[in-house]
């Protein structure tokens, strides 16, 4: 990575070890400038998490800081569509360090899939807050149980 991006990483509060992890684990760091990273940082600052928090995330999902704007719109669209709320989506995020980079496209077709065995908004809601790991399934393995 870069050094304005791995110095502004480790006055943010990661290890020289954590940082190491990152570069192994994500080579699009390489790539990616200081704008994309605050930008992806203060995305999740504003979701109300504390540093301790997003340092979890992202050492368990190192593709965070990497990742597009398109896809993050995307997915908070279908997360505000859902109703979470605050407390919701950090519990959600804080089980799942894959909630931001999954695809938007799978999950659209999990919840029409849901929607369409007459599921409520509201029950499509709780199933995922209760099994946040669920919304990573890919729609024929959720057929297997829904």
């Amino acid at each position: 990575m870069s050094e304005d991006v791995y110095n502004y990483l480790h006055d943010y509060g990661f290890s020289a070890i954590e940082l190491d992890k990152i570069e192994d684990r994500n080579e699009n760091i390489f790539f990616t400038d200081i704008k994309e990273v605050r930008k992806n940082l203060t995305f999740l600052e504003d979701k109300f998490l504390d540093i301790e928090d997003i340092i979890n995330l992202v050492n368990d999902n190192p593709f965070m800081l990497t990742e597009k704007t398109n896809r993050l719109e995307a997915l908070e669209d279908i997360y505000s569509e859902l109703g979470f709320d605050c407390d919701s989506l950090i519990q959600i995020i804080r089980n799942n360090s894959k909630v931001y980079t999954l695809s938007p496209v799978e999950l659209n077709k999990i919840i029409d899939y849901l929607k369409s065995k007459n599921i409520s908004i509201k029950s499509i809601r709780d199933f995922f807050i209760k099994n946040p790991k669920l919304l990573n399934i890919k729609l024929d393995e959720l057929k297997k149980y829904v």
